[in-house]
């Protein structure tokens, strides 16, 4: 059904939607940092589109919308209409996202002889997740690659999965190190928030969902807000965030907490921000957390998976335990007090985002395993 590319090697990446988040704004940055003379990718959502969905459409790329709902019964359905997409397009990659992205997508192109299936790794699951934990290990015999967002989740989808580690390589998300660099001073970005200059101010950006262990910070903050003057800036939605804003409350911080939702601002406000904190329970690979960096951010952060290989503890900020609100607040009131300290931790985050975490580095990466794969099938 495929035959040796005569012109763009096609690529189709699915995931779940193409609303904004983390992952979705790495495809978009993969698009449009990939090679055009070599390679043609598309971008398709199972559920919907939406703002990245938009972006992606603007930037000159395609992008294919189900417009199915994910549901018990939906299965068979999807992978159908999968793989008719896939009939229809003769990709030579797909690349899923995410578990059920990148299963439905295998499954289809298993089904139409796609020569390359890529699945992309995002997190590590909970232990109890028996059947995911079967179909997964499944579906791998088939799978020419697993990339993985770290190193510790490479280590677990091996031995969750039950496969040889040579079939799962590590590949970081990257920083638009260009796009991400402080432009503002701090004190025009505080004034652009209303937020006075002696003000200290604790940042966070992502998903408002319960693994991200909000609720431990709005406990550090309790114990901070009178000790010096400081305020919370919060970016993001997410199915928590009702539950996230009674937390805050419940704390008794709810007004130095503010939410702002989604911004499309993030490298302004993050210039705003004297610490970005990362309190989650669970992490793949922090897409924000390398961002802050980027924008110069001394970061506290707990010591879970990519956490732990994205910073150096010391060096460009602190890693501290889950669910430890104690010694999260001890690590901010630590930076608080010693400006130097700040200082050293900026500079140092910028330099290690910049010779690890770079996009330019995840593009090159990418794109040498895309040819890697067709060329060990003879296609190239």
């Amino acid at each position: 059904m495929f035959t040796k590319p005569s012109s763009n090697i096609k690529i189709i990446r699915v995931v779940v939607g193409l609303n904004q988040g983390g992952v979705q704004q790495m495809i978009l940055n993969l698009f449009n940092g990939l090679n055009k003379e070599v390679f043609e990718p598309i971008a398709l959502a199972i559920e919907n589109t939406g703002a990245i969905g938009r972006e992606i459409e603007n930037a000159g790329f395609r992008v294919i919308n189900l417009g199915l709902k994910r549901g018990p019964l939906s299965f068979f359905m999807i992978v159908k209409r999968l793989a008719d997409v896939f009939r229809e397009e003769r990709p030579h990659i797909v690349h899923g996202s995410s578990y059920y992205p990148s299963v439905y997508s295998r499954v289809a192109a298993r089904l139409t002889d796609v020569p390359i299936l890529i699945s992309h790794e995002h997190t590590i699951f909970q232990k109890n997740r028996l059947k995911r934990q079967f179909v997964g290990h499944l579906i791998s015999k088939f799978t020419d690659r697993h990339i993985a967002v770290s190193n510790e989740v490479k280590n677990h989808v091996v031995q969750w999965y039950k496969i040889p580690p040579e079939k799962v390589e590590t590949i970081y998300n990257g920083v638009d190190t260009e796009y991400f660099t402080p432009k503002l001073s701090k004190e025009d970005a505080k004034k652009r928030l209303n937020i006075e200059p002696d003000v200290f101010v604790i940042g966070y950006v992502g998903r408002l969902s319960h693994e991200k262990g909000h609720r431990y910070l709005f406990d550090a903050i309790a114990g901070l807000k009178d000790r010096f003057p400081l305020k919370a800036v919060m970016v993001g939605t997410g199915k928590g965030e009702k539950e996230i804003m009674r937390h805050a409350k419940d704390a008794g911080v709810e007004g130095i907490v503010h939410f702002l939702g989604l911004r499309r601002d993030i490298p302004e406000i993050l210039s705003a921000f004297n610490v970005f904190v990362l309190p989650s329970i669970q992490e793949g690979f922090s897409n924000a957390l390398v961002e802050a960096m980027a924008m110069g951010c001394p970061v506290v952060a707990t010591a879970v998976s990519g956490n732990k290989e994205a910073i150096v503890d010391g060096i460009e900020g602190f890693l501290i335990p889950p669910a430890d609100a104690g010694t999260m607040a001890s690590a901010i009131e630590r930076l608080y007090a010693d400006r130097v300290l700040r200082k050293k931790m900026s500079a140092a985050a910028r330099q290690r985002v910049e010779e690890h975490f770079s996009l330019k580095q995840h593009i090159e990466k990418i794109e040498r395993l895309y040819i890697s794969l067709l060329k060990g099938k003879g296609l190239i």
